[in-house]
Protein backbone atom coordinates (compact mmCIF):
# COMPACT_ATOMS: atom_id res chain seq x y z
CA UNK A 1 0.00 0.00 0.00
CA UNK A 2 1.38 3.44 -0.89
CA UNK A 3 2.00 5.75 1.82
CA UNK A 4 -1.04 8.18 1.02
CA UNK A 5 -3.77 10.18 3.24
CA UNK A 6 -6.96 8.18 2.43
CA UNK A 7 -9.99 9.92 1.26
CA UNK A 8 -12.16 10.35 3.88
CA UNK A 9 -12.25 9.79 7.59
CA UNK A 10 -15.18 9.74 10.44
CA UNK A 11 -15.72 10.92 13.86
CA UNK A 12 -18.25 10.50 16.40
CA UNK A 13 -19.16 14.55 15.21
CA UNK A 14 -17.42 15.28 12.06
CA UNK A 15 -16.50 14.24 8.84
CA UNK A 16 -12.64 15.24 7.22
CA UNK A 17 -11.95 14.50 3.55
CA UNK A 18 -8.61 15.31 2.23
CA UNK A 19 -9.13 16.67 -1.04
CA UNK A 20 -5.63 16.93 -2.25
CA UNK A 21 -2.08 16.83 -0.75
CA UNK A 22 1.57 18.12 -2.00
CA UNK A 23 4.03 15.81 0.19
CA UNK A 24 6.69 17.79 -1.37
CA UNK A 25 5.48 20.89 -0.08
CA UNK A 26 4.10 19.94 3.26
CA UNK A 27 0.79 21.00 2.51
CA UNK A 28 -2.55 19.65 2.56
CA UNK A 29 -6.78 20.98 1.81
CA UNK A 30 -9.26 19.67 3.48
CA UNK A 31 -12.85 19.77 3.94
CA UNK A 32 -14.28 19.08 7.50
CA UNK A 33 -17.89 19.38 8.79
CA UNK A 34 -19.91 18.08 11.75
CA UNK A 35 -21.86 15.69 10.81
CA UNK A 36 -25.55 15.63 9.44
CA UNK A 37 -24.45 19.86 8.35
CA UNK A 38 -24.47 21.05 5.37
CA UNK A 39 -21.95 23.82 6.45
CA UNK A 40 -17.94 22.88 5.93
CA UNK A 41 -15.14 24.47 6.45
CA UNK A 42 -12.39 24.10 2.91
CA UNK A 43 -9.27 25.03 4.11
CA UNK A 44 -5.57 24.57 3.35
CA UNK A 45 -3.35 23.30 6.06
CA UNK A 46 0.32 21.46 6.62
CA UNK A 47 1.90 18.05 7.34
CA UNK A 48 5.28 16.59 8.57
CA UNK A 49 6.43 13.37 8.68
CA UNK A 50 8.27 12.82 12.18
CA UNK A 51 10.49 9.80 11.83
CA UNK A 52 12.25 10.19 15.05
CA UNK A 53 8.47 9.89 17.01
CA UNK A 54 6.85 7.38 14.17
CA UNK A 55 4.10 9.76 13.51
CA UNK A 56 2.55 12.22 11.15
CA UNK A 57 1.44 15.47 12.29
CA UNK A 58 -1.32 17.56 10.22
CA UNK A 59 -2.09 21.01 11.23
CA UNK A 60 -4.82 23.75 10.10
CA UNK A 61 -6.82 26.66 10.87
CA UNK A 62 -10.91 26.79 10.47
CA UNK A 63 -13.21 30.05 10.77
CA UNK A 64 -13.41 29.40 14.56
CA UNK A 65 -11.08 26.78 15.59
CA UNK A 66 -7.29 25.12 15.14
CA UNK A 67 -6.58 21.53 14.42
CA UNK A 68 -4.03 19.33 15.38
CA UNK A 69 -4.16 15.83 14.09
CA UNK A 70 -1.99 13.09 14.71
CA UNK A 71 -1.18 9.68 12.78
CA UNK A 72 1.22 7.13 14.64
CA UNK A 73 3.39 4.98 11.80
CA UNK A 74 2.72 1.51 11.73
CA UNK A 75 5.65 -1.24 12.31
CA UNK A 76 7.97 2.05 11.30
CA UNK A 77 5.64 2.68 8.23
CA UNK A 78 3.99 6.13 7.69
CA UNK A 79 -0.15 4.82 8.33
CA UNK A 80 -3.30 7.51 7.84
CA UNK A 81 -6.05 4.80 8.94
CA UNK A 82 -6.34 6.98 12.64
CA UNK A 83 -6.16 10.25 13.45
CA UNK A 84 -5.99 11.75 16.68
CA UNK A 85 -6.73 15.27 17.00
CA UNK A 86 -7.43 18.50 19.12
CA UNK A 87 -9.52 20.94 18.43
CA UNK A 88 -8.74 24.14 20.17
CA UNK A 89 -11.47 27.27 20.22
CA UNK A 90 -9.84 30.53 18.46
CA UNK A 91 -12.06 32.69 20.80
CA UNK A 92 -11.26 30.37 23.86
CA UNK A 93 -8.13 28.51 23.98
CA UNK A 94 -9.50 26.78 27.08
CA UNK A 95 -12.20 25.17 24.61
CA UNK A 96 -10.56 22.46 23.83
CA UNK A 97 -11.66 18.83 22.15
CA UNK A 98 -10.77 15.77 21.20
CA UNK A 99 -11.68 13.69 18.07
CA UNK A 100 -10.56 10.52 16.78
CA UNK A 101 -10.79 9.92 13.33
CA UNK A 102 -10.86 6.44 11.25
CA UNK A 103 -10.39 6.37 7.62
CA UNK A 104 -14.25 5.56 6.15
CA UNK A 105 -13.59 1.89 4.32
CA UNK A 106 -17.07 2.32 2.91
CA UNK A 107 -17.08 5.39 1.22
CA UNK A 108 -16.26 5.01 -2.57
CA UNK A 109 -14.73 7.56 -4.72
Amino acid sequence: MANIMHNKYTSKNYELIIVAQDESAGKVRVVISRNGSSKFNDVVGSFTFYNDRQTTVMWFTTCDSKWRLEAPYRNGDKNFDNWSATKTSIVDTTNVENVYFTYDIFETT
